[in-house]
């Protein structure tokens, strides 16, 4: 029986040393932060957070941010020392649409692994699957890249437990947005993302952040035992593989 005194854990509560493998917080790059003060309220709030590392994703797709590995490096080289001012650990990479442009970086051996290991952050469309999916997919897996789709939960055509096995099935892990299981999408990815954890299809953890409002409302969320039980795990591999 639902109760409204049933008792919530906050997620933050877990975040001691950790890291953020999936933020927007490079100024002026894309659709996250715009300024240097932005990223800099940023920086305090993971501060605050707990957490040590943060790995910076900046979007890379054809119609909007056709960035590459130097821009994105310039990028980092830029606002790392700041960083340093709150005992960060900034490293950068990508969140590599599946379009045109992933194609041109995979033939010219351009891009941004989040970790020593090869771990590749990648996304889809969240409206239509992506014609080249399996292509791409094949083409990242026979580079030695470890792919990490990320938040799964918002792609609108992944509706099914099957759909997802699929996915895992083609040596995707899967990244999960904190922000989605905050409702900041809807009960429809809400629910998803809990489906998700719940079956033990989650690999990894990440913010999504854009700007600090993000970062206050993942500080703020709560959760039930069962979810933050699922969560836990998860929370705990992304130290161990990124840190």
């Amino acid at each position: 029986m639902f109760s409204f005194f049933t008792k919530k854990t906050f997620v933050a509560d877990s975040f001691e040393n950790m890291v953020d493998i999936h933020c927007h917080i490079l100024p002026g790059i894309d659709d996250g932060a715009a300024t240097t003060d932005v990223s800099r309220l940023m920086l305090e709030k993971y501060q605050s957070l707990g957490f040590t590392k943060i790995i910076a994703t900046p979007h890379v797709m054809e119609d909007y941010y056709q960035l590459n590995s130097t821009k994105i490096q310039n990028a980092l080289s830029n606002f790392k020392p700041i960083s340093k001012e709150y005992q960060l650990n900034l490293n950068a990479s990508a969140e590599y649409l599946m379009d045109n442009q992933l194609q041109q970086l995979i033939d010219t051996d351009d891009l941004i692994p989040l970790s020593i290991e090869n771990h590749l952050l990648v996304e889809m469309s969240f409206f239509m699957r992506p014609i080249q999916l399996e292509n791409h997919l094949f083409q990242l897996n026979d580079k030695q890249f470890k792919i990490v789709m990320a938040h799964p939960e918002r792609y609108e055509y992944l509706k099914t437990i099957s759909d997802f096995q699929a996915l895992k099935e083609k040596g995707c892990n899967f990244q999960l947005n904190l922000l989605s299981i905050s409702g900041h999408y809807g009960t429809t990815v809400q629910k998803k993302a809990e489906l998700l954890l719940q079956n033990g299809f989650i690999d990894f953890i990440g913010t999504d952040a854009h700007r600090p409002e993000h970062l206050t409302k993942i500080e703020q969320l709560t959760v039930s035992k069962t979810i933050m039980e699922a969560l836990q795990n998860s929370i705990e591999n992304t130290k161990a593989k990124f840190s």
